[in-house]
């Protein structure tokens, strides 16, 4: 099974051709791979074996150019800021990591995950420059904007000028941990006291010399030394003589020597240890023997000084520094010059990014320590600074103090080419009064002097006046005649007038000016809201083209939200977007002899064999075990063949569907193609013979893939390509479809209702999970404006039937695979009671092998999530095969191949299902049955009108009672997974209309956790399943609802308590009957209609078994061997 994705238009195609595949990965193939046509017309294909990350790693080391202009990517230099508070360059990113984003929502800054991606970089990059800082990126880099409504919006990059608003972080947060450091070793030495000299001699004497060598691995030169009180012991001696010896040394004493005291070097992290480094960071120098400090501050110097002795037990010494109004700290120590060196210096890029994933208290410490050394007070400026040459530390600074919520800026100067060295520095600037706050409370300084010009600039400041960066991004003109047109007083506002935008001072006087003013509630909402956010606004001052200096630049891919901040600044998302053994070999593409023709394909080559066989003697080789393969070189020989006549422009699509057709002739089975050539040029071909295949119709652009999922996030708008068709994709040009003679097919463009979010997670850890909390959602929609009476002629025709068509029904047949199965015999029951027709429902593999006929009158109805299930497909093709006999589709995906066949079509309204195992379908196709069984049953009259209105009103409040159970039984089926999650096997038994939940119950274990499970009729244990029943095979049992199946249910039960078995019992609220017998019970709500029990009972096996597969570390999303949508026989 493999996902199709083509791409012909002006963005860059790898990364269309991965967001594609990424999208269709839940289809379950187990290798990957894309083909591309590069601006010299080349075909590079790069494919993996395994999950679609092995080819994204791949092609982050091998970056191919597409045949148009360069996506959405950053230089190399910008700083991410991660969840876990490392501020890191993209370029040395790699796999998948968690970063902050934004809430748009909200307006608060939270974590989400996001992937790496490299490519090429252009000559020529974009600056944009605010206030904070700058981002340098491609210019089709989207950044995000507030636009004249005050709303978030984006532009590319090179489409800002100055004066557009953008958006950087104001805080973000996270809880942080104290980092490890290095262990160095360090050289001690004793001094032996007389006591001491005595035990040894005594030793030696008793002993003798060399047999103490031997036995402790001192040397008799050592051992010499000792004796005659020579040398000074190392401590390494001296755990050496207490080693078999046994020696104990009473009065050894410790000796300074030129290695340093008994210095004290820390395992982890403090705030003290974090200020030092700090203060060293910032102006310090670490020499062979020691440290060494500058500063014209002797007060600073002193704090430094008791720092040292109180944490590494080490004591400096101050002196003045001849000529130079500074003074000088020396700390002389071999073993912590030996220490900073393995922990700050040498491995300074490390440390830079586990700073700020340090607590709170540590980071401040640490960037108290930092402005110490380089920190500066403006008292004209009325600013807090910091210089340094280090750029990379203080835009690292930067980030860090926004985890306090202090807003600053950086400018950048130019080297002093007059300097003997001359280098770029960066100044860090903190203007704002809430700011300069925030650092005395939070970092401050251990200068009294700094302290003071702090209190004094912080004295003349004026809270909430700053216009540089604010909270609120919508002009005051705006904001003005909104209140005006909402009632209030031009006289009330008149203070407000002044100036173009409102600063936070202004803000919140204007909030405190309209309390209880009617009809202002919204705008106060929203203003409230704006100084709350995680985020301001600063106007662009600059925005020009600059060189690129780097041969790489960089992409985030991030879900849910689509944002990150690069250099602080909010930027949008750059998302780009088998047949044989599983192995690199027999990934798709595959090529042809030349590798000038390359294609994949979903499906099945029957004669692929005898076609191989017959390459193989013309001389083609053959690099897989596939039979896609083989199409690659059937290509080849016909292409050849046209390379001898004159392929010119105006007639090349002639020729490329005349090759199309001669290949096809040759072919025998089910299959979806897409290929393209080297000689076809910018062109892609895509032909359909019973498996799915969608053209995607974008702005100058076109796609085509197996699913619709996968071009969502470039577009909408659609075509389906119906078997026996080819569609061509040309540069400029609209997709064109053409039967198998050649002839153009006209298609109307249709648009898709859902959109690319529905298919993300959402928050949630799997797809699989999600969907199970989207049940209710599924159901409600799919019942929407259907289930009430004077909707049903509606209904009627939806699915093409009149009631005098309904009236003639005989019987019902229903056929479908899988969990789709599952909810066809719902609906044996449903039919046979509320229509009162003979029903029956088969797996539709087997039923094309029945000996039964389709009688005339019956309604057969096939299901199918996907709409592609090719033996349900080959089912509803035998009934449409019989007089009169009126077919019926369930399905949930517009335009697939179930869909244009059958007569009328009940579309369930669940959106993209992504997990294999089918949770949320399932639902929407019980709905879809509910729904069908009581209007066919009205219609008919079997049902009265009394009866279909309290059906249909407990109908529609199944959707609330599915949240009461989900948010209620998360927790208890996740301990029972904790408890069963070792067990090797699981009986499900149900009764009545519960059977066919207990079948899906034990469906839904063993596809996903892998236990073996097995599904019965309760009444059919006693039949052989009792067999197998003891203490290691627990029991999931379905009790709750009908009185008339409980009693036998309950005598079921207590058999197999009574052989040991663990029975988790599903019942009704407050029912305690099976409290004896039951090891655990899952209380669903009372229902009224018996009926209805399935849709709420299967809610606690869905949440048994995602819980049993995660618990076990287990692919949820993509269980082993399975497949989405199972296209083939």
């Amino acid at each position: 099974m493999c996902g199709i994705v083509g791409y012909l238009g002006k963005r860059e195609a790898g990364p269309v051709l991965l967001e594609g595949l990424k999208r269709l990965e839940y289809r379950g193939y187990d290798s990957a791979g894309i083909c591309i046509l590069s601006p010299n017309g080349k075909l590079n294909v790069v494919r993996v074996m395994g999950k679609l990350k092995g080819l994204e790693k791949r092609l982050r080391s091998k970056s191919i150019p597409g045949n148009v202009a360069l996506g959405h990517c950053l230089s190399g230099e910008t700083l991410i800021q991660l969840a876990n508070g490392r501020a890191a360059r993209i370029d040395s990113l790699e796999g998948e990591i968690t970063v902050l984003a934004l809430d748009p929502g909200t307006l608060k800054i939270v974590p989400r995950k996001a992937k790496i991606w490299s490519h090429p970089a252009p000559k020529e990059l974009f600056e944009v420059r605010i206030p904070f800082g700058k981002i340098v990126c491609t210019p089709q880099h989207r950044l995000f904007v507030a636009d004249t409504q005050g709303k978030l919006a984006f532009k590319q990059a090179g489409e800002i000028r100055a004066g557009d608003t953008l958006i950087h972080a104001q805080l973000w947060d996270w809880k942080g941990a104290p980092m490890k450091f290095r262990p160095v070793p360090i050289f001690r030495y004793y001094r032996l006291g007389p006591r001491s000299r005595q035990i040894v001699a005594d030793v030696l004497s008793h002993i003798g010399t060399t047999k103490t060598a031997q036995l402790t691995g001192v040397s008799v030169a050592d051992l010499g030394h000792l004796r005659d009180d020579s040398r000074n012991v190392a401590e390494a001696v001296v755990r050496q003589l207490g080693g078999p010896l046994g020696l104990e040394l009473p009065d050894i004493e410790p000796v300074n020597s030129r290695h340093g005291s008994f210095v004290r070097l820390p395992e982890s992290s403090s705030s003290r240890i974090m200020q030092f480094i700090g203060y060293l960071l910032g102006d310090g120098h670490v020499g062979r023997r020691g440290l060494r400090f500058k500063d014209p501050d002797q007060d600073t110097l002193k704090t430094y000084r008791d720092l040292a002795q109180s944490e590494f037990n080490i004591h400096g010494r101050i002196v003045p520094i001849p000529g130079v109004r500074a003074h000088l700290l020396e700390i002389n120590s071999l073993g912590l010059a030996d220490w900073m060196r393995a922990n700050v210096v040498e491995r300074k890029a490390q440390l830079m990014e586990q700073i700020g994933a340090l607590p709170k208290d540590q980071l401040a410490a640490l960037l108290r320590g930092l402005f110490d050394a380089e920190g500066f007070v403006a008292r004209q400026a009325t600013q807090v600074g910091l210089t340094m040459t280090n750029l990379e530390l203080v835009r690292c600074a930067q980030h860090w103090l926004l985890r306090y919520g202090i807003i600053s800026s950086l400018r950048q100067s130019e080297p002093n080419l007059c300097q003997r060295r001359p280098n770029s520095s960066m100044s860090l600037l903190i203007s704002r009064r809430d700011s300069l706050e925030g650092f005395r409370k939070m970092i401050g300084f251990s200068s009294r002097r700094k302290s003071n010009m702090l209190d004094l600039i912080l004295g003349a400041k004026r809270d909430g006046f700053y216009l540089s960066s604010r909270a609120v991004p919508l002009k005051k003109s705006v904001i003005l005649a909104k209140l005006v047109s909402a009632g209030v007083r031009k006289s009330a506002l008149k203070n407000f007038e002044c100036g173009d935008r409102f600063t936070d001072g202004q803000a919140g006087k204007l909030i405190d000016v309209l309390q209880g003013t009617p009809k202002t509630s919204e705008i106060v909402g929203y203003i409230k809201n704006c100084l709350g956010a995680d985020i301001r606004f600063q106007d662009v001052l600059s925005a020009r083209s600059v060189p690129s200096p780097e041969e790489l630049v960089y992409d985030l891919e991030v879900e849910q939200f689509e944002n990150f901040f690069a250099n602080g600044i909010l930027s949008h998302n750059s998302r780009w977007a088998t047949h044989g053994r599983p192995s690199e070999e027999n990934a798709h593409p595959h090529a042809d002899c030349s590798g000038n023709t390359v294609l994949v394909h979903n499906g099945i080559i029957e004669n692929y064999l005898e076609l191989k066989e017959e390459l193989l003697r013309k001389g083609h080789r053959f690099r897989s075990e596939t039979d896609t393969e083989v199409l690659a070189h059937l290509f080849e020989e016909e292409i050849r063949k046209t390379q001898n006549s004159k392929f010119k422009i105006q007639n090349a699509d002639k020729i490329i569907l005349s090759v199309v057709g001669k290949v096809l002739k040759n072919l025998r089975g089910a299959y979806a193609i897409v290929a393209m050539s080297k000689h076809w040029g910018n062109k892609i071909v895509g032909i359909r013979k019973d498996c799915p295949l969608v053209v995607g119709v974008g702005s100058n652009e076109s796609f085509l893939a197996s699913d619709v999922p996968a071009i969502l996030p470039f577009t909408k708008k659609v075509m389906f390509v119906e078997d026996g068709e080819i569609v061509l994709l040309n540069e400029n040009e609209k997709p064109r479809i053409y039967d198998l003679s050649g002839k153009s097919v006209r298609r109307s463009v249709e648009t898709v209702p859902w959109d690319s979010t529905m298919a993300e997670k959402g928050g949630y850890k799997h797809f699989m999970l999600k969907e199970i909390h989207e049940g209710p959602r599924s159901f409600e929609d799919t019942l929407r404006a259907r289930a009430y009476d004077e909707n049903l002629p509606a209904l009627l025709r939806e699915i093409g039937l009149t009631a005098q068509a309904v009236k003639k029904i005989k019987r019902v047949q229903f056929v479908a695979c899988g969990t789709a199965y599952h909810a066809c015999l719902v609906g044996e029951y449903l039919f046979e009671n509320w229509l009162g027709l003979p029903s029956r429902a088969e797996i539709a593999s087997e039923f094309r092998y029945a000996a039964r006929q389709i009688e005339p009158g019956t309604l057969f109805i096939a299901i199918s999530q996907s709409g592609e299930t090719a033996d349900t497909i080959a089912a509803l093709r035998l009934a449409k095969s019989k007089k009169d006999v009126w077919t019926l589709g369930i399905v949930n995906q517009m335009g697939s191949t179930l869909t244009r066949e059958v007569k009328g079509t009940l579309y369930t309204r669940c959106g993209p299902e992504i997990g294999v195992a089918s949770t949320k379908a399932f639902m929407a196709q019980l709905a879809a049955l509910y729904l069908l069984a009581l209007g066919l049953g009205r219609t008919r009259g079997k049902l009265s009108g009394q009866e279909f209105r309290e059906l249909t009103h407990e109908l529609l409040e199944l959707p609330q009672k599915i949240r009461m159970i989900l948010h209620k039984m998360d927790e208890s089926t996740l301990g029972l997974a904790r408890e069963f999650k070792n067990a090797k096997g699981f009986l499900y038994l149900g009764r009545h209309v519960l059977y066919p939940i207990a079948l899906e119950g034990a469906l839904k274990l063993k596809e996903i956790s892998y236990i073996h499970a097995e599904g019965y009729a309760a009444g059919e244990m006693k039949h052989g399943p009792i067999a197998l029943i003891d203490k290691d095979m627990p029991v999931f049992a379905f009790a709750a609802g009908s009185q008339k199946v409980f009693e036998k249910t309950r005598t079921n039960l207590e058999e197999a308590a009574a052989r040991s078995a663990k029975i988790i019992a599903v019942v009704t609220e407050g029912d305690k009957r099976l409290a004896r017998v039951a090891h655990k019970t899952l209380e669903t709500p009372a229902l009224k209609h018996e009926f209805f029990e399935p849709v709420l009972a299967v809610v606690a096996a869905q949440l048994f078994a995602y819980h049993m597969a995660n618990l076990k570390n287990l692919d949820v999303d993509q269980p082993r061997n399975l497949a989405k949508s199972v296209t083939v026989e």
